[in-house]
């Protein structure tokens, strides 16, 4: 039970990790309307890429936690 829990604990934070980098992505505060195209445009993507590479790494050390491979 005890190898377990790392690997547990971060597949929980990679889905936080993907829940808060859906939340900045949907969150309105972070759109805007481009003058001179008149197109919606996202302007926040360094929030939503530093939460993507977390919760990638997370994955990516707890599935190899999981393997063995990392002991």
């Amino acid at each position: 039970m005890k190898e377990l829990l790392l690997p547990l604990s971060l597949l929980l934070a990679t889905a936080a990790c993907a829940f808060i980098a859906h939340r900045v992505y949907r969150s309105p505060n972070n759109w805007h309307i481009d003058g001179e195209t008149k197109e919606l445009r996202f302007h926040n993507w360094p929030s939503v890429g530093i939460f993507v590479c977390i919760g990638v790494m997370c994955a990516m050390t707890g599935y190899l936690l999981m393997l063995g491979i990392l002991n």
